[in-house]
């Protein structure tokens, strides 16, 4: 069907027009079922990049420079135990690497801000903070509703909440509130290590900065995901984490 108007078009108004598929935007689990690829819990789960995953409990994918897939690559199955079928996608004229964005809203919000703070609340000894620092957070958090604007959909919340945020919430603390209220709180090793990911990831929603430094950007989270194996141990390297290291290649291509 889609060929079908790409080929002859539509009339519409008088006109004929012709259609083009931009990007097709999904959360991870949907984006390996319409792919017909295996999904993040398999070896060759990255969509991405060829890494092989390892097994720690969890699947990882510890690498943060392996070799990327390609649309040809893609069409022409070269990775044979990444593909689990034929895709009706592959039958136009598609990149299905390419034209498959990494959805931002499950990845970084949801995903991995989301992560960061569950560790440090009630994660591993190495990395979670004391019951008086999570308080001391959570009150400074509750002490900005008054001077957050009326363009903000939520005001802050405790993270006693935490299970109850919306993704508006975890983007919030990334870009705003977090860098404020964990600046006299944190180890300053845990907060730089925050600020590399607040950083690249603020470069990447700008619609100036994202072309102009998205080199940089890339760097920066890089070196995030490489400090953040270290930090919260290296079964903590799971899909959504790694997938940082390919977020700034899609905003190039697709602008913030």
């Amino acid at each position: 069907e889609y060929n079908d108007v790409v080929q002859n078009g539509f009339e519409f108004g008088g006109k004929n027009l012709h259609l083009k598929i931009h990007s097709l935007v999904c959360h991870t689990l949907a984006r390996a079922f319409v792919k017909k690829v295996k999904s993040y819990s398999g070896y060759h789960g990255c969509d991405k990049c060829v890494q092989t995953g390892q097994w720690n409990g969890k699947m990882t994918f510890p690498e943060v420079n392996a070799a990327l897939r390609t649309d040809q690559s893609f069409s022409q199955m070269l990775d044979e135990d990444h593909h689990l079928g034929h895709s009706p996608f592959c039958d136009i004229q598609l990149g299905m690497v390419t034209q498959f964005p990494i959805d931002y809203m499950h990845l970084v919000c949801l995903g991995v801000m989301k992560r960061i703070l569950i560790m440090w609340i009630k994660g591993p000894l190495q990395c979670r903070l004391g019951s008086r620092d999570i308080g001391e957070i959570s009150n400074q958090m509750v002490a900005l509703k008054d001077f957050i604007p009326c363009e903000f959909a939520r005001k802050p919340r405790s993270l006693k909440d935490i299970d109850r945020w919306k993704a508006t919430e975890f983007t919030q603390f990334l870009l705003y509130t977090g860098p404020v209220v964990l600046s006299q709180i944190l180890h300053p090793n845990l907060y730089k290590h925050f600020l590399l990911l607040f950083v690249g990831i603020h470069i990447l929603i700008n619609t100036s900065l994202c072309q102009m430094y998205n080199d940089y950007a890339e760097e920066l989270l890089k070196t995030f995901v490489t400090h953040f194996y270290h930090i919260y141990g290296i079964d903590m390297a799971v899909y959504n984490v790694h997938c940082l290291v390919h977020l700034a290649k899609d905003a190039k291509r697709y602008g913030s």
